[in-house]
């Protein structure tokens, strides 16, 4: 018995990997187009910056088309973590905080919006453990926010807040226990991410100079 064929694709670092959409905080949601090389690039800054392993297990509650599900995705296959899927819209946020105990959930990424829905969700006798991450990105994260992690979870798990956006993935973030002291109300974007830059170009392509709008 022959062996079976084995198709190889040839990839190109420019080739098309993803399409992803914004919010649509503008009206209407549009595709942002990422090449290989930007997609391998922000999954490796992800992985690299919450050190993520085999023996991790991810949320994914966006949807693929969107940044931060494609890093949930990358996150967790590039690294033989597990993936696990849940719909809040068919399930609910109840439903949510028992599903993360049973899963034994290490890595939980959302919005703030949602985090704050899931902590009102919690029941007094659920513990998570396991949980070692809580990611939030995608609009401001508030100093409530923040308190509200410290109160309802273990020490053990740290917060991490993001900023970016669908064209350029993070490019600041910030980890959060309980001694990181936080002035003011407003909770900082932290610390660039290594080998990214943000470059501001003219409808011509040509990099804008400071002080031009």
């Amino acid at each position: 018995m022959s062996a079976p064929a084995i198709w190889v694709i040839p990839v190109a670092h420019s080739d098309l990997a993803t399409i992803t959409f914004t919010s649509g905080s503008t009206g209407v949601p549009k595709g942002v187009v990422h090449n290989q090389r930007t997609v391998l690039h922000g999954a490796m800054n992800h992985i690299n910056h919450i050190r993520i392993g085999a023996g991790d297990r991810l949320t994914q509650l966006y949807t693929y088309d969107t940044g931060a599900g494609t890093a949930c995705l990358y996150g967790a296959l590039l690294n033989g973590a597990s993936l696990n899927l849940f719909d809040i819209r068919a399930r609910g946020f109840a439903e949510l905080a028992d599903w993360l105990a049973e899963e034994k959930i290490t890595v939980y990424h959302s919005v703030p919006q949602v985090f704050r829905h899931l902590v009102a969700a919690l029941g007094p006798d659920v513990s998570l453990p396991e949980l070692r991450l809580i990611r939030l990105g995608g609009e401001a994260t508030s100093i409530a926010d923040v308190q509200l992690y410290r109160q309802r979870f273990a020490k053990t798990a740290i917060l991490q807040v993001s900023m970016g956006s669908t064209e350029i993935a993070p490019i600041r973030g910030l980890f959060i226990d309980g001694d990181t002291r936080l002035d003011g109300s407003i909770v900082p974007t932290g610390y660039e991410m290594p080998d990214t830059d943000v470059l501001i170009l003219d409808d011509d392509g040509h990099e804008v100079a400071p002080g031009i709008a």
